[in-house]
Formats: structure tokens, sequence, C-alpha cells
């Protein structure tokens, strides 16, 4: 669905000009984009080398790494050890979320827990309990997916990688 050697802006353009013609299909594909780059910056700033990584990423408790717990346990076996930050605390940080659009102010939580409901939602809506989401939740839950995702890519580029326009292989570990 992704290329690795889409720019940056261009999926961000895609994925914009999809949430403009389907609301609920734009916010799930965001929903995946963020898998990708979550599991992209694991295997660029991770500390295994990418062949152990992929291999972590196939034993999941459930078989194979997805979703946004698996994907967190992950990060803080791989990443955090080399740079302090676990996922739900980078992504907390970064992301206000009262500046997201469509923001409801009966609602409190972190980012991270916006982000796990709107992860709910996403399996509702592929799983065919919830035919839709409304108007302000999936203007809400898109860009804070798309938000989170726009941290991701910082926090690779501040530590110098790029998770675009190229494969992403590390044949040593890192310490």
């Amino acid at each position: 669905m992704f290329e690795i050697y889409e720019t940056r802006a261009d999926r961000a353009q895609t994925l914009n000009r999809l949430f403009e013609v389907n609301q609920n299909a734009g916010f799930l594909i965001a929903c995946a984009d963020f898998e990708w780059t979550v599991r992209r910056v694991i295997l660029a700033l991770g500390k295994d080398t990418t062949k152990v990584i992929r291999t972590k990423e196939m034993s999941g408790d459930d078989g194979y790494v997805c979703g946004l717990k698996s994907y967190k346990t992950l990060w803080n076996k791989e990443v955090k050890s080399l740079h302090n930050d676990e996922l739900d605390d980078l992504l907390n940080r970064s992301v206000n979320v009262k500046d997201i659009p469509d923001y409801d102010a009966r609602f409190t939580g972190s980012a991270w827990e916006f982000l796990d409901k709107a992860f709910g939602v996403r399996a509702q809506l592929i799983h065919g309990v919830r035919g839709h989401a409304s108007s302000a939740t999936s203007n809400f839950m898109f860009h804070l997916v798309r938000a989170c995702t726009e941290v991701l890519c910082d926090y690779a580029e501040e530590n110098n990688w790029s998770i675009f326009g190229k494969k992403i292989v590390k044949l040593k570990p890192r310490e």
C-alpha cells in the first residue's frame, strides 16, 4: 500500500486527498500509515539488526506484532534502550490533543489514550461492528493519527534516519 520511495510530503498529500473524498476511509488509511511508520522507526532506531527485529515482529503475542500495544512493547524493547523514550511518553509529550481539530472538551485523556481509542474505532470499522464514524469523530481521529505519525517521522529524522526513500538495513546491533 505504501511505497518506501515516496516522500513524506507525497504521503501526506495522498492521505489528505483521500480524507477529503471519504473521511472514514481516510482515517483507516491514516491508521495503516501510522503502523507502517512506527514499524519503520523501530527498524531504523532499534538496537538490534533489522533481521533480528523482523524475527521479533513475527513472534509477538498473537504470532506477529500488530496493533498499538504490540508496537509499544517492541518499541520499548528496541528503541527505548538506546534513546530513553517510551512510545506513549513520546507521543504524549509531543501531541497536544486540545490542538487537534474537532477536539471535544468533554473528553479528557492523553494523546496515547486517544490514539488507543482511535484504533478501537478503526477495529470496529474494519470488522463491521460499526458502519461509520461521525464527521467530527473521523476528523478528530484522522488529525490525531496524522499528528502522531508526524511526531514519529520527526523523531527518526532527529536521530539521523529518514524512513522514506530507502530500504532500512542494519547489519550490526547498536549499543
